[in-house]
């Protein structure tokens, strides 16, 4: 089938989407490809919905009004892949924009209304990828390692490899001999992306400008990278501003953005550099994904933190910036073939299972 997937990141500037054809197991991606921007008005409330996720949801109408307004951005993306498009997509994988994730609390929430998209669009969509598997034990996190298994297979790179995905949270996937195993190795962009937002109103520090110029004060790094999370062995997942509490010293100290930045950048590095320690056996080669990669420092630190080849999905001839949308549309048809999209060892659940759930027109 040829799928719709969708996804937006973190810094909440936007959505991309792509078209995928695939039936779950095997796949080849397509050059349809779009994105879109938030429109202020959504992007505003977003910034004020992730500030107190569990107190913004407790009010019905605000709740109301912002998953209609994500779910109309989005439809502005499917309309622009639309009109690339040959052949007309059998379904839509729809993510949503995640604002909170806990699995101490067994809640994670995706913004977005699947009924809505699927009565404008005409199309089913799939969406709601976590619940079941929060239900069923898991940590609902991360999704991303079958895959990942599945592009590991189709880029044909010495083993073992892992993908490192470096979104609001890190989280990796390590595949060889058969064995799957994916977790959160800790902050990716997400509390980056939040000090930018927070003091200079800006989405993300680009290309790691800012951090480059700070000072690391490694007080404050010791004492996040003692966390007990770090000491957990996998399953595990985190949701992005887990450590925010830890950094209020930032706002009432009155630190310097660069400083700030250039601590929590080596927070990022650090974390997925020693996560490698809890795995199976040692990767060879590491890819890096999702918008991390595109932080020059970023990626400079982490080569110089960690012996492995690390590469680009540029390397591979994949897009990176579509990898996390692709994922979306190949979890929507493992769900509309009722094949597990999460594992014990990914994250936590009881048994593999499949996920999702299907959304149908209603006029």
């Amino acid at each position: 089938m040829f799928i719709i997937g969708m996804m937006s990141g973190t810094s909440m500037d936007g959505i991309d989407g792509t078209i995928l054809k695939t039936n779950g197991l095997n796949f080849s991606r397509t050059k349809i490809q779009a994105s879109v921007k938030y429109k202020k008005n959504t992007k505003d409330i977003l910034l004020i919905a992730q500030q107190t996720p569990l107190n913004f949801i407790k009010n019905k109408d605000q709740f109301n009004l912002i998953n209609k307004l994500v779910t109309l951005d989005h439809i502005t993306l499917v309309k622009k892949l639309l009109k690339q498009n040959i052949a007309k997509p059998s379904l839509i994988g729809f993510h949503g924009q995640t604002i909170y994730h806990s699995f101490k609390k067994k809640i994670s929430i995706q913004l977005g209304d699947p009924q809505l998209l699927s009565n404008i669009s005409g199309l089913p969509v799939i969406s709601q990828f976590r619940q079941n598997d929060i239900q069923n034990g898991g940590h609902g996190a991360p999704l991303s390692p079958i895959y990942h298994m599945a592009l590991a297979k189709k880029i044909n790179i010495t083993p073992p490899t892992i993908f490192v995905n470096i979104g609001g949270v890190s989280n990796l996937t390590y595949y060889h001999n058969k064995k799957l195993v994916g977790f959160d190795t800790g902050p990716g962009n997400g509390l980056m992306d939040f000090f930018m937002q927070k003091i200079l109103k800006k989405p993300y520090d680009k290309n790691g400008i800012l951090a480059s110029k700070g000072k690391i004060d490694f007080n404050i790094l010791n004492k996040l990278t003692s966390n007990i999370y770090f000491k957990r062995k996998f399953p595990k997942s985190l949701d992005k501003l887990y450590f925010l509490k830890e950094l209020e010293c930032f706002f009432k100290e009155n630190y310097l953005i660069e400083d700030i930045l250039a601590t929590l950048l080596e927070f990022t590095v650090s974390t997925i550099s020693s996560s490698l320690c809890l795995l199976p056996q040692k990767p060879n080669n590491i890819i890096l994904l999702g918008g991390g990669q595109f932080n020059p420092q970023l990626v400079k630190k982490l080569r110089q933190h960690i012996s492995s080849n690390i590469f680009l999905s540029s390397d591979f001839n994949l897009n990176g910036q579509y990898i996390e949308a692709e994922l979306f549309a190949y979890l929507g048809a493992r769900t509309n073939y009722n094949l597990p999209i999460t594992f014990p060892s990914t994250t936590g659940v009881k048994k593999p299972i499949s996920g999702g759930k299907i959304f149908m027109p209603s006029y």
